[in-house]
């Protein structure tokens, strides 16, 4: 005897079920009364919602609880009956053929529609089986049955749990998105967002809730742009940050991209909010000279009085950063390669990935990862943007005397046709006495001081420097076991877009004014000057 998909025990037929995307459980509950109960437990739903959104609670995309229409026999509700009628006439073929169309359009609304043939009246009902699917797809009644466009028919007759009333939710409100994209972007601010709430909760609450399609439309029709459609979905989300006291103010160091200093120049960036946006692009443009038709915004800068910009070209996707000749020459650098971006405007394409998406992933996976970390400066805590980990970042120890190196690569200084100094990068020196104490030949001492410096500076493997020199940046640290330690910064240019450093600290035991024995020298590994494939 021939058993049929419904045939099968509720426990079996749950555990299928669990198998599929939200897609396919939407698709199955149309089929049938018994497949509509199987595919709405809650269990379900929350496993979507997880899976798909990161949500561990029914929550709306601005963060609000979602309602639950968690109510009794959500089974005995079928469809209207010309919903399948319209289905019906649509697919113009035989029963059990999976038809495709794209881009219906319906009261200005667009929909992406995968439709099935029903079997006729008075035939059996089958369970479908495509290549690419474990079930029929259902995705036809998305307006006709209301699944997402009424909620009319929704409250009046079907009740859907909390976890699915809030996938639907999700679905509604980004339905003009490729789905793929929209899960994507969420995954990337969940990340920063879950770091910034453990580690830099001052700087999470400067997030502003998700813009809403009219503020970006207006944002679009003032600059005469059209957003690519990952930064869009980027500012559905998070609609940039809003600082207080204005730039240099009391907020100049919560940007959530970072920056870094090294003597009087002081950076750390922030993401625009869209009506900054606005007044920073047309400003910046009267400054610049640039045509009324250019693609370019501004959509992230400094906060401080280091002139800082990142540009984004709405045309090509880039993402770009104006150098020391920006207001000279328009002169930029890319902060993306060029070759990781996907087109941006396609609606029937869920792979688009702009400049501006892939940098803030990069720039999340390096704070997971623990590349960069937040610093303290005085009582202020920022993001710091000086590697923390090899192989961006030297570490050598010497008599107990640790010496961490790194550099970071600063656009904003640079001048690409200047031809002997194109390149200008900042270096940090973090130093510590370890607990265990200044140990020479054996000997143990309480304390050490820095006498001199040496520096080998390379490009393209050739030294183009050797500095010989007493103190740094005119100091000279006084070192104990277990301390703070010292940590400075400086710079170096280059004509070439990499190089190294390498060198050695002249110590004394005790201190300079006092030595406690022979003057010894504390290695500085060689680290890295490199322009980076992302700029920050």
């Amino acid at each position: 005897m021939e058993m049929g998909f419904e045939d099968l025990g509720d426990l079996a037929l749950n555990s299928i079920i669990s198998k599929l995307d939200a897609k396919d459980s939407v698709a199955v509950s149309c089929v049938s009364k018994k497949l509509r109960v199987s595919a709405s437990e809650e269990s379900l739903w929350i496993n979507h919602c997880y899976q798909d959104l990161g949500l561990s609670a029914p929550v709306d995309p601005l963060g609000n609880p979602a309602p639950s229409f968690k109510e009794e026999s959500p089974s005995d509700v079928q469809p209207p009956e010309h919903a399948y009628l319209f289905c019906a006439e649509v697919c113009q073929g035989a029963p059990w053929t999976v038809r495709h169309m794209h881009n219906y359009k319906e009261d200005t609304m667009l929909f992406i529609y995968i439709f099935v043939c029903l079997p006729r009246k008075g035939e059996k009902e089958h369970f479908v089986q495509d290549p690419n699917f474990m079930c029929s797809i259902f995705w036809a009644f998305a307006q006709e049955c209301r699944l997402f466009g009424s909620a009319r028919y929704r409250s009046d007759n079907v009740h859907w749990a909390g976890h699915q009333e809030t996938y639907h939710l999700w679905r509604e409100s980004f339905h003009m998105y490729p789905w793929p994209l929209v899960k994507r972007v969420k995954r990337c601010w969940d990340g920063l967002k879950n770091w910034l709430s453990a580690n830099f909760p001052e700087a999470d609450a400067t997030l502003r809730r998700g813009a809403t399609e009219v503020d970006i439309e207006n944002l679009e029709n003032i600059l005469k742009v059209k957003l690519p459609l990952p930064t869009r979905l980027l500012y559905r989300f998070f609609d940039g940050q809003e600082l207080t006291g204005g730039v240099g103010g009391i907020s100049s160091s919560l940007g959530i991209i970072g920056g870094y200093s090294f003597y009087d120049h002081f950076v750390n960036v922030y993401l625009l909010p869209l009506h900054q946006v606005v007044l920073e692009t047309k400003e910046i443009k009267d400054q610049l000279g640039f045509s009324t038709a250019s693609k370019y915004v501004i959509v992230a800068a400094s906060s401080t009085y280091t002139g800082k910009f990142f540009f984004l070209n709405c045309t090509t996707g880039q993402l770009c950063v104006g150098t020391s000749n920006l207001v000279l020459n328009g002169e930029m650098i890319p902060c993306v390669p060029n070759a990781l971006i996907n087109p941006m405007h396609d609606l029937n394409n869920g792979q688009q990935q702009d400049a501006m998406l892939l940098w803030l992933e990069e720039h999340v996976r390096r704070l997971q990862n623990g590349i960069i970390k937040l610093r303290m400066d005085g009582m202020t805590r920022s993001i710091n943007l000086f590697p923390e980990v090899a192989p961006f970042c030297s570490t050598a120890v010497t008599n107990g005397v640790q010496v961490r190196a790194s550099a970071v690569f600063v656009p904003e200084c640079c001048s690409l046709r200047n031809k002997s100094c194109q390149y200008l990068f900042a270096y940090s020196i973090r130093m510590r006495l370890l607990p265990e104490g200044c140990i020479v030949n054996g000997i143990s001492f309480g304390s050490c001081q820095l006498n001199r410096r040496h520096w080998i500076i390379c490009a393209n493997d050739h030294v183009v420097d050797d500095v010989n020199g007493e103190a740094v940046i005119g100091k000279f640290p006084l070192l104990y076991p277990g301390g703070e330690g010292f940590v400075y910064e400086s710079c170096s240019d280059l004509p070439s877009s990499q190089g190294s450093i390498e060198g050695a600290f002249t110590f004394v035991p005790g201190r300079l004014a006092d030595p406690k024995g022979s003057a010894f020298e504390v290695e500085v590994a060689r680290f890295p000057l490199q322009r980076p494939d992302y700029i920050f």
